[in-house]
C-alpha cells in the first residue's frame, strides 16, 4: 500500500512538473527577436545575421512621404576591436574608406549607400544597401490672370508650377488669404467672378511630396483691359482679316480676267 500511495504521488508531482515546465516555454511565434544587421560573408560564400555591429545611421531632416529635406550624413556603428575597415559607395560610384567621421550627400535626388566591412581577420562582409532620398528644394510657382472671353465679370488665375525632385503635391489658390480651391493635379487654375466693385487680392500656394511649398506673387481682381476695349480690338482683328482675304480674292479675280484677256488675243 505504502509503494502504491508513493507511486501515485510521484507520477502526480512528474505530472504538476510537466505542467509548469512547458508553460513556462514560449511559443515559437511569440519570441521576440532583435533585428540584427545582416551581412553576407564574402569569403564563404553564405549568408548570415550577425550579432554585431556595423550598421549604417542616416541622419537629417525628415520632411513627408520619407524625403529628406535637409543634407543626408551617413555615419557607421561598429566596434573597433572587430571591425577593421568599412568601406562605402554612394550610387553606384567609387568604394571609398569610411574616414570614421559622418559623410554629407547633399544632391537633391535618390540616392543608394553600398557598404561592406572587413573584419580583424580579414574577412569581407557585405552590407544590404540603403536607399534614401533628398528634396532640399521648394517648388516654383507663377501665377497669371487672364479675362474669361465674353464674361466681363470673370477671372481665370493660372499657376504655372514645377518641381523637379519630389514633384508637385497640390496647389491651393486663396482671396484675400481666404482658402478658395484646392487641386491635387494639373490643370492649376483657378475662376475669380466679380460681385461687387471692390478690388480684392488673388494668391496661390503650391507644395511638392517633401512638404516644402512656395508661394506666388499676390494679384489683384481688375480685368487686365476693360471688356469694351477687349471687343473693340476683337472686332478690328476681325476686320483686317477680312480686308486681307478681301485683297486676295481681288488678286485672284485680277489674274484670272487678264489671262483670259491675253488667251483671247
Amino acid at each position: 500500500m505504502i509503494n502504491k500511495n508513493l507511486q501515485k504521488k510521484g507520477l502526480v508531482f512528474v505530472t504538476i512538473a510537466l505542467f509548469f515546465g512547458i508553460s513556462a516555454i514560449p511559443a515559437a511565434g511569440n519570441i521576440e527577436t532583435e533585428n540584427f544587421p545582416y551581412a553576407e560573408d564574402s569569403s564563404s560564400g553564405f549568408q548570415m545575421t550577425l550579432n554585431v555591429d556595423p550598421y549604417p545611421v542616416l541622419e537629417g531632416t525628415l520632411g513627408e512621404n520619407d524625403w529628406y529635406i535637409s543634407s543626408v550624413w551617413i555615419g557607421f556603428v561598429y566596434d573597433p576591436h572587430e571591425v577593421a575597415e568599412i568601406y562605402y559607395a554612394i550610387d553606384g560610384g567609387n568604394w571609398v574608406l569610411y574616414p570614421g567621421d559622418p559623410v554629407e550627400v547633399s544632391d537633391d535626388g535618390m540616392h543608394m549607400l553600398e557598404w561592406y566591412w572587413v573584419d580583424e581577420d580579414g574577412k569581407q562582409y557585405t552590407g544590404t544597401p540603403r536607399f534614401f532620398r533628398i528634396d532640399k528644394t521648394a517648388p516654383t510657382i507663377v501665377l497669371k490672370k487672364f479675362n474669361v472671353p465674353l464674361n466681363k465679370d470673370k477671372l481665370r488665375f493660372e499657376a504655372d508650377v514645377s518641381d523637379a525632385a519630389s514633384g508637385v503635391e497640390r496647389v491651393e489658390f486663396y482671396l484675400d488669404d481666404v482658402l478658395q480651391e484646392t487641386l491635387m493635379s494639373p490643370l492649376y487654375e483657378w475662376e475669380y467672378e466679380k460681385t461687387d466693385e471692390d478690388e480684392h487680392f488673388v494668391f496661390a500656394i503650391v507644395y511638392n511630396n517633401a512638404g516644402l511649398s512656395e508661394k506666388s506673387e499676390t494679384l489683384s481682381t481688375p480685368l487686365i483691359s476693360s471688356y469694351d476695349a477687349m471687343i473693340f480690338s476683337k472686332f478690328i482683328l476681325r476686320i483686317q482679316s477680312m480686308v486681307v482675304w478681301n485683297q486676295n480674292v481681288l488678286k485672284l479675280i485680277f489674274y484670272l480676267f487678264s489671262s483670259m484677256m491675253i488667251h483671247e488675243k
